[in-house]
């Protein structure tokens, strides 16, 4: 026969669990905070899961709260609820009153799969409603898996039986979405940080002093995008296989592609201090890049003998600076210097080639056949001749037939030949030879001139015509000159 003080105790107890108990529900709606006046407090309701009556007419338990880690203020804080469907452990007290404490794991919902109890495994993705029946039971499980999900992972490594620490402490955080997480929800495999490949995943990897990684060197920080770009940052020596380019410490890189195996353009920063932009990618060190477009700056220790380097390697034209200060600039085709003025300012200009000038040409003295600064002997400036002759035109045939006849040109009345080699008038102006005149070779702005420099017509000379036939006292070494498209000389 139990004892009174027993029955008393039970008693007691009964009164309590009646006012305050801890019970497994299920969460049947969702009450979040959405407009800014809302009433809405991140609370939920719930469903009674172990109800005496599955037909029983008031089965919910409305509003109840949720416990929140972090308010953080007012419109801030770390806000979460639990989603349509999950169990939640709920305390109630005075009756129907009552605080959500937190999710209840269950064959419902099973955990993502970590390799050690721990590893860090914080996984979520896009959700779908579970099955309820007319009841309002979630009676369909396990319940439908996450889709695109994203995943924060710390490997912790193997469990430490000395008093040293062991490989481990890698971080992968995968932004969305994780493509072996996806493809398969359980995780298990998922053991250290390369079950995780860049390939069709972004997000970002940081690598341990004591990384498991067999493709990465320790310390290495990495982010990588869908497309297959990534960015990475080396702190260490890599002591084996690296599934990246890399030349150790200092060394880092942006590298740009397409896809992930379709590598394009990178920039890179070599230990050395080398700064590389170039169009293409090869896993070959600065020296030994053969393709594409590249522009480089060495470092001070690098054994490259330039300082710096513009070259196509395609075409082979580059323009490169010496660490002895030496520049040089090559082209297999063509060199371009377009500008209103472009100035060479040294002692000397040194041409190993022919030198054409298409257009006009001033000068100091110099070795021409010019005599420098003046034309054949003759007073005057090479400027004020020149700033009106366009080119030299060679006509080889009509200074051979000439070369007989032209002894002393434009000083005397001797005979003056024509461009095609017969002679033309003798006389001054005024002359009854106007017909054979009209075909002298001496004409300025289509007037024609005598020998002695007086003009045929009665029409004035312009300012630069007078000034350049001042300073043509005679043909130059019985070669034409011209004077824009017009003769300005005997041939």
């Amino acid at each position: 026969m139990p004892k009174l003080k027993n029955r008393f105790m039970d008693e007691v107890l009964r009164i309590v669990r009646r006012f305050m108990r801890l019970e497994l529900c299920a969460v049947d709606k969702v009450n979040w905070h959405e407009e800014p006046n809302d009433k809405k407090f991140n609370t939920v309701d719930v469903i009674m899961r172990d109800r005496a009556d599955k037909e029983d007419p008031n089965p919910l338990r409305k509003q109840l709260p949720v416990l929140q880690n972090l308010l953080g203020g007012h419109c801030g804080g770390y806000n979460w609820n639990p989603r349509v469907g999950d169990l939640v452990w709920v305390f109630f007290y005075g009756g129907r009153q009552g605080i959500v404490l937190a999710n209840a794991w269950g064959w419902h919902q099973y955990p993502v799969c970590r390799p050690s109890p721990y590893d860090i495994a914080d996984k979520n993705g896009q959700w779908q409603y579970p099955f309820r029946d007319k009841y309002g039971d979630f009676v369909r499980q396990p319940y439908p898996k996450l889709k695109k999900p994203y995943c924060f992972r710390w490997f912790h490594g193997p469990a430490i039986t000395t008093g040293s620490s062991g490989p481990g402490r890698d971080w992968a955080w995968i932004l969305d979405y994780c493509k072996e997480g996806d493809a398969k929800p359980e995780c298990d495999g998922c053991d250290n940080i390369d079950c995780i490949s860049r390939e069709g995943n972004r997000g970002f990897k940081f690598y341990s002093q004591q990384t498991q990684s067999e493709v990465a060197a320790p310390y290495r920080d990495l982010f990588f995008s869908e497309c297959g770009s990534f960015q990475m940052f080396e702190s260490k020596e890599c002591s084996g296989a690296s599934e990246i380019f890399t030349r150790g410490r200092g060394y880092w890189t942006i590298q740009g592609a397409t896809e992930f195996q379709e590598l394009q353009g990178h920039v890179r920063h070599y230990p050395d201090g080398t700064m590389e932009i170039h169009s293409t990618t090869e896993w070959e060190d600065y020296p030994e890049e053969a393709t594409g477009a590249r522009c480089i700056v060495t470092g001070p220790t690098s054994k490259a003998d330039w300082s710096w380097q513009i070259k196509d390697f395609l075409t082979n034209a580059y323009a490169q600076a010496f660490k002895d200060g030496k520049i040089l600039i090559e082209s297999p085709t063509e060199i371009e210097l377009k500008a209103p003025k472009i100035t060479l300012n040294a002692p000397l200009t040194e041409e190993t080639g022919n030198n054409q000038v298409d257009g006009a040409c001033a000068h100091s003295s110099c070795s021409c056949p010019c005599g420098g600064g003046s034309c054949g002997g003759a007073a005057g400036s090479m400027e004020e001749v020149v700033a009106a002759i366009q080119a030299i035109q060679e006509t080889q045939a009509a200074e051979e037939s000439c070369s007989s006849a032209l002894t002393n040109c434009c000083t005397s009345d001797g005979e003056v030949c024509t461009s095609s080699g017969s002679a033309c008038c003798s006389g001054s102006s005024g002359s009854e030879s106007m017909d054979e005149a009209l075909n002298s070779c001496c004409t300025i702005d289509d007037e024609m001139v005598f020998f002695d420099n007086t003009l045929v017509t009665t029409e004035e000379l312009s300012a630069s015509d007078a000034a350049a036939l001042e300073a043509m006292a005679c043909c130059w070494e019985n070669e034409p000159v011209t004077y824009g498209a017009d003769w300005l000389g005997c041939i």
